[in-house]
């Protein structure tokens, strides 16, 4: 009775140290990152579009 949990949401869960590189980082990676981040995009949104939010998103914090 165990339950199966996927690669990249224990990646997520795992790595709380700072922002992670968007180039290799897959989809569903960089869509938790804009929960985190509270970023709002279309659920249909392409990778690059999402990649494109998460950089923009970096970009904007102080001291990153």
């Amino acid at each position: 009775a165990g339950v199966l949990v996927a690669a990249s949401d224990q990646q997520v869960q795992a790595g709380d140290d700072g922002p992670k590189d968007p180039a290799g980082m897959r989809a569903t990676e960089i869509k938790a990152e804009l929960d985190r981040l509270g970023v709002e995009y279309a659920g249909n949104a392409s990778t690059e579009v999402l990649r494109s939010l998460y950089e923009a998103k970096l970009a904007e914090q102080p001291g990153q």
